[in-house]
């Protein structure tokens, strides 16, 4: 086994070791250096990358992710079909974990009319125009609307 074979190892036995420990964006460093000293390993590096991409998927890298899980889908045998599954994982938890775009904090009015505006369908004998206003835009008074 040559050093760079060892190194290599050795790095991805530490960014195992990482992830076993919840410290993903460390792991993701020694996984990304195991693949580098690995260079004439081929045989080795997919795993270093299948592993590269479970930490990425932990620091919501999910495109670099579903990158190498795409790379390596084609192939036959235990490498292949481990990327496969873990592709569609990822994409059932792309589906399901999407994140919306924020949107600015409602003002009391804002939530007054969200909440009041449909109830005044209710209430047919209304022939004035209602307007609302929100008098008290303390924060107790917020929460309680929302």
């Amino acid at each position: 086994m040559t050093d760079e074979s060892q190194t290599a190892y050795a790095l991805h036995s530490q960014g195992k070791n990482y992830l076993d420990a919840r410290f993903f964006a460390e792991a993701e460093l020694c996984f990304r250096a195991a693949v580098d000293a690995a260079k004439d390993d081929h045989d080795h590096i997919a795993v270093f990358k299948l592993s590269l991409a479970s930490a990425l998927q932990m620091v919501r890298k999910y495109d670099e992710a579903a990158s190498i899980y795409e790379q390596y889908s084609g192939d036959q045998g235990h490498i292949g079909l481990m990327a496969r599954t873990e592709f569609k994982k990822l994409q059932e938890r792309m589906r399901r974990w999407v994140v919306l775009p924020e949107t600015p904090p409602l003002t009391g009015d804002e939530l007054l009319c969200r909440v009041v505006a449909p109830m005044l369908g209710s209430y047919p004998a209304l022939v004035r125009p209602v307007h609302l206003r929100w008098i008290d835009e303390s924060t107790e008074s917020l929460l309680r609307v929302r």
